[in-house]
């Protein structure tokens, strides 16, 4: 089954808006935003975001599967579906990350104990950092650690 990867733009906001949203509610502990946050914002908002993010959107047999995001040099907002895992989608998204990256270093944080989001990143040549902060400064126990890619590059045909 091959996997398309598009750019989303502002207009695709609504597209966006419910994968995030399925995202934040299939995996609370993964990201900083929580569900009951972001259910709320307005169409604005997300419009904003996909305006200041570069923002990609991979599906497979035309239905969303995942969706990766990339700003100042860091990977964020990885996130595939359940039905996608294991089907190369994190892949691609992942190299799409990295293209776009053109050499330079490119940065992520993934939450300890997630130990499949760090072997996908692991295959791309992503290393620990040694750095470690809270997902949330408001639960100190919930932890993510960096890592990164030097000298990023397009992968091998």
């Amino acid at each position: 089954m091959p996997i398309e990867i598009r750019r989303l733009t502002p207009d695709d906001w609504r597209t966006f808006r419910t994968m995030r949203l399925a995202a934040l509610a299939g995996a609370p502990d993964a990201f900083g935003t929580t569900f009951a946050e972001a259910s709320t914002w307005a169409e604005a908002r997300w419009r904003a975001r996909l305006a200041d993010v570069a923002q990609w959107m991979a599906w497979m047999d035309g239905a969303p599967a995942g969706t990766v995001g990339f700003a100042d040099d860091e990977l964020i907002s990885m996130w595939v579906e359940p039905m996608a895992r294991g089907r190369g989608v994190g892949d691609a998204l992942v190299a799409t990350v990295i293209t776009t990256a053109r050499g330079r270093e490119v940065r992520l944080w993934v939450t300890v104990g997630n130990e499949p989001a760090i072997r996908l990143y692991a295959r791309h040549g992503f290393a620990p950092t040694g750095e470690v902060r809270p997902v949330d400064p408001r639960d100190p126990a919930r932890l993510e650690l960096a890592m990164a890619l030097r000298g990023a590059r397009a992968p091998d045909p």
